[in-house]
Formats: C-alpha cells, structure tokens, sequence
C-alpha cells in the first residue's frame, strides 16, 4: 500500500518565498496547506492518515513530527 501512494504523489511546488533583508529570495517553499490538498485524498484512498505533534528541544527549537499510520496499524 505505500509502494502504491508513493506512486501516485506528485511534487508540490515551492511557491512562498522566504526574503533576505535586501529583499531577494532566500529560499522558497511548500505552504502545508498546498502539500496536504495534494497528500489528504491519496492517504485516504490508499488506507493511510496522518497526525502531527511538536516537542521542544533544549535551545528553544521546536521540533514537529509526522506520523502516518496504515489502516492496520494499531500502535
């Protein structure tokens, strides 16, 4: 079954830039609403969901973690 999404996930485009304080781009990237329209409907067709949750590590970063979970996956 993830063999089957991988196969069927496209690339999402980098659209949202990230300014330098000259004001060119220092990088760009993939808003996560435009990455789950395009992720949400192949999770659930392949029998696959996801959950996030977010830890802070010691020096103030915060961490966030995506966890995908097939249908028979029960932990």
């Amino acid at each position: 079954a993830f063999a089957k999404l991988q196969s069927e996930l496209m690339a999402v485009n980098a659209t949202r830039q990230v300014p330098n304080k000259d004001g060119s781009v220092r990088y760009r990237f993939a808003p996560f609403e435009d990455i789950m329209a395009e992720v949400q409907p192949k999770l659930v067709d392949n029998g696959f969901s996801v959950s996030f949750n977010s830890r802070i590590q010691e020096g103030g970063r915060i961490v966030s973690i995506c966890t995908l979970r097939s249908a028979g996956t029960t932990t």
